[in-house]
């Protein structure tokens, strides 16, 4: 993936390749956070920026019960110019993701270049959407070596009045999830900020609260859900950096977190005697705190 930016903070003009690692360094105030946040929301957040129309996917699906959407023609054909819409909606959002006023990117500029690869056509893919009573809504599938999704839904007298606004954000979703997986990889930041972060809380369960007024309003007025309603609403008029509110997301869910190993964990066991030779310290958790040692090391 390759992005090019200018005039975001003390940063004139930016070029980056994301490979495998990517080290950035330089001086204090020389616009390292500025190209971290960037980075971060871009990984974070891309897909809630593209937008494909599956109307007529939605109403196949609510007639029949069962539609075929082929990704190539539908997604990988047309990817330059979703991804030209989506950038467009993401400079948009981006002083509510910097929690930045709007003027201090009157002048930014932004290009990115983001391959989609091949490894999705040859994936396998198979996922069941139930109700809470355990009630089959919708089976996604995909055949290895193959670039058409099924979308099979049972048909009842109650879904055929139903609108299909809800499920086609959902599907999209998926779609994106399936053909982004080597394009965009799953992305975490391990802040450097101590945990007094979570006083942050009461702002987040605020932003929750949001969400529920809106999926109410939704359901109360039959509309659809635009992605860019749906992140305004989610991520809108906050006065912490996006990738600062989603350490603090985080570190608040910590003490609710199963005893169990995580699978990237058990995959790779080291990983934390890994991250304290980085910090020089060490990490640790229990079921009421999450705290980090530092240690200073003499050079």
């Amino acid at each position: 993936m390759n992005l090019r930016f200018k005039n975001l903070g003390p940063i004139e003009d930016a070029e980056i390749d994301l490979e495998d690692l990517t080290i950035i360094c330089g001086e204090n105030n020389t616009g390292k956070t500025y190209i971290t946040y960037l980075v971060y929301c871009l990984l974070a957040k891309w897909k809630y920026f593209i937008d494909i129309n599956l109307k007529n996917e939605m109403k196949s699906l609510k007639e029949k019960g069962i539609v075929k959407i082929n990704l190539q023609q539908k997604i990988a054909e047309p990817w330059k110019k979703i991804c030209s819409d989506a950038l467009n909606r993401f400079k948009d959002n981006l002083p509510e993701m910097f929690a930045s006023k709007s003027e201090f990117f009157s002048n930014f500029e932004i290009n990115i270049n983001i391959p989609l690869g091949t490894t999705w056509q040859e994936q396998e893919f198979k996922n069941e959407i139930r109700s809470k009573q355990g009630n089959l809504l919708l089976t996604i599938s995909k055949q290895s070596n193959s670039c058409e999704l099924e979308l099979a839904a049972p048909q009842s007298e109650e879904k055929s009045k139903q609108s299909m606004d809800p499920l086609s954000n959902f599907i999209a979703e998926r779609l994106f999830n399936i053909v982004l997986e080597e394009a965009i990889p799953n992305v975490f930041i391990a802040s450097s900020e101590r945990t007094g972060a979570t006083i942050f809380k009461k702002q987040l369960n605020l932003a929750t609260s949001n969400i529920i007024e809106l999926l109410t309003q939704v359901h109360r007025e039959g509309k659809g859900i635009s992605p860019d309603k749906l992140f305004k609403t989610m991520y809108g008029h906050q006065e912490y950096a996006l990738p600062v509110r989603d350490n603090v997301k985080f570190i608040n869910q910590l003490p609710d977190t199963n005893t169990e190993d995580s699978e990237l964990l058990k995959t790779v066991p080291n990983l934390m005697k890994r991250f304290e030779n980085i910090v020089g310290g060490t990490y640790s958790t229990n079921r009421c705190v999450f705290r980090s040692e530092r240690t200073t090391i003499p050079i």
